[in-house]
């Protein structure tokens, strides 16, 4: 078996240089994304417990809140048009009611506006449902001031 030969050179040398090089800026380049992300997070902790600080001193309502996430959640989902009506069923039944029992007629699934409607009636009409069942059980207010009570 033969030994193993010393590299000695520029040749070799300006290789290592350069592969450390290339490893020192990979750990600069993943530190940095680090911070990024760090800072993205505290933007969006502190959003978070700003509006939970205002639910809890009551000048914001819930039911706004989640006015505004519904609606926000609707357009999201509604940014690209649904090519056929089993698509949106098949999305409505798995994400929103299982409820419903097929996309109505009238509702043109490439029409943006059509699809928005229909979703946001599914929507209420879910919500109402839940309410009534807590409201039957007395559990709605209940919800509400342990929700606030527990600083959510």
């Amino acid at each position: 078996m033969t030994q193993p030969e010393v590299l000695k050179g520029r040749k070799y040398r300006r290789l290592v240089e350069k592969a450390q090089h290339a490893s020192d800026s990979a750990g600069r380049s993943a530190r940095r994304q680090t911070l990024e992300y760090a800072e993205s997070m505290n933007i969006q902790r502190d959003m978070i417990y700003k509006e939970r600080n205002r639910l809890i001193d009551g000048s914001r309502d819930l039911e706004d809140v989640v006015e505004e996430i519904i609606a926000s959640y609707i357009d999201q989902v509604t940014s690209s048009n649904y090519e056929s009506r089993e698509l949106l069923f098949h999305f409505i039944v798995t994400n929103i009611s299982f409820h419903i029992k097929e996309i109505p007629d009238h509702i043109d699934v490439t029409d943006k506006t059509a699809v928005r409607s229909f979703m946001k009636q599914v929507i209420d009409r879910e919500l109402s449902e839940k309410k009534e069942l807590l409201d039957q059980h007395g559990l709605y207010e209940q919800f509400f001031t342990t929700f606030y009570a527990q600083g959510y």
